[in-house]
């Protein structure tokens, strides 16, 4: 790849995310205004049920990194220097992305609004091109290691990944 496709790479990977911000935070904002008077009650409960395993998935990497990636004292759990593949690293690729859109999903069900709809449609695509781009970079970082560990486990999808695992053992 030339200067100018990593150039461009990097612009349409930045543009991306200042989309998948925008609408994830128009997602939360929208809930406080757009109100449906006649939401289904059980799939309110249910998405807050799922609100609360996506909240987990997504703030695991905090812990999972510093414990196991090899982050110097004192850094972010992004400063990792080792590929992680414990835990739910074992199970999905990309948990703050899963948790990600498990939160999109969750307030579809919550708020159950044609808006919450539209935007969380919104997340999920970027999300998964943030997934994308990130497995490209950490091909870079990482090389043969992390392409072995592609194949081992899925991107996002929990349940294929707990029966990968269990295959594994």
């Amino acid at each position: 790849m030339n200067n100018d496709s990593k150039i461009s790479f990097k612009l349409v990977e930045t543009f991306n995310v200042i989309i998948l911000s925008v609408a994830f935070i128009a997602l939360f904002v929208t809930g406080f205004f757009i109100q449906n008077e006649d939401i289904i009650m059980i799939l309110h409960y249910c998405g807050w049920v799922i609100w609360v395993l996506a909240c987990i998935l997504a703030f695991s990497p905090n812990f999972l990194f510093k414990k196991h990636g090899g982050v110097a004292k004192g850094k972010s759990y992004v400063h990792t220097t080792k590929l992680v593949d414990k835990g739910i690293y074992g199970i999905i690729r990309h948990p703050q992305y899963g948790g990600g859109l498990y939160i999109a999903l969750s307030l579809i069900l919550i708020q159950q609004t044609l808006v919450s709809i539209i935007l969380a449609i919104v997340c999920i695509i970027t999300s998964y091109l943030s997934m994308v781009f990130e497995d490209k970079d950490l091909v870079v970082k990482f090389g043969e290691d992390y392409e072995e560990y592609m194949k081992r486990v899925p991107r996002v999808n929990l349940l294929l990944g707990f029966i990968r695992k269990y295959k594994r053992k």
